[in-house]
């Protein structure tokens, strides 16, 4: 293997739910935690970062498979925040049903 990428990318927080089914529904604090504020981590790649790296630091024959790579991460990751997405709408739906019953 010639050199590695490590793909990272800020996903936006989704909304609380509570995990369980009759859980309280009360939303959480909205002082961040010590660790919230921390300063983010300075290895790793930002997308930008990531493309110039990809034009000048692989072979060129290389180029194409980790452009495909890229695309497909970020096809993985569309997928990833609709799917997410229908299970907070099922979930909430699912403690209304459950919290009309009590």
């Amino acid at each position: 293997m010639i050199g590695s990428v490590e793909f990272v990318e800020d996903f936006p927080q989704r909304a609380f739910i509570p995990h369980g089914i009759g859980e309280s529904s009360k939303s959480p604090p909205t002082e961040p935690k010590p660790s919230d504020k921390a300063a983010p981590k300075s290895n790793t790649i930002k997308e930008s970062q990531l493309q110039t790296a990809t034009k000048t630091d692989c072979h060129p024959d290389i180029r194409p498979i980790i452009e495909a790579k890229q695309r497909r991460a970020a096809e993985i990751a569309a997928n990833l925040a609709l799917c997410s997405a229908a299970i907070s709408g099922v979930e909430v739906t699912l403690l209304h049903l459950t919290n009309g019953l009590d």
